[in-house]
């Protein structure tokens, strides 16, 4: 079983959750003040390619998620393929 996700072009993260991507909440927001989970967040790590080819990204400055394929959005140009992608769908 493959876990995906990826950043959309305006930053906010998705996870695989059964067969589709889900935008992921902060679970820090408090009640009536719900935000997603974004790069706008001074916790939010950056992506990044490990040796044995699954991506991680670090969450809340402590979590570390590895994911088997990852797209990051933000580095796509409309006609242009993002070389950090695999081409299997997430």
């Amino acid at each position: 079983m493959s876990f995906g996700g990826k950043i959309d072009r305006s930053g906010v993260l998705y996870i695989q959750r059964a067969d589709m991507l889900v935008e992921q909440m902060c679970p820090y927001g408090q009640a009536g003040n719900l935000h997603n989970c974004s790069h706008q967040c001074p916790m939010f790590g950056e992506p990044f390619r490990r040796q044995d080819g699954r991506w991680i990204m670090t969450l809340c400055g402590k979590f570390g998620i590895v994911f088997d394929k990852f797209l990051d959005e933000r580095t796509l140009e409309d006609d242009e393929e993002n070389e950090q992608i695999e081409t299997e769908p997430v």
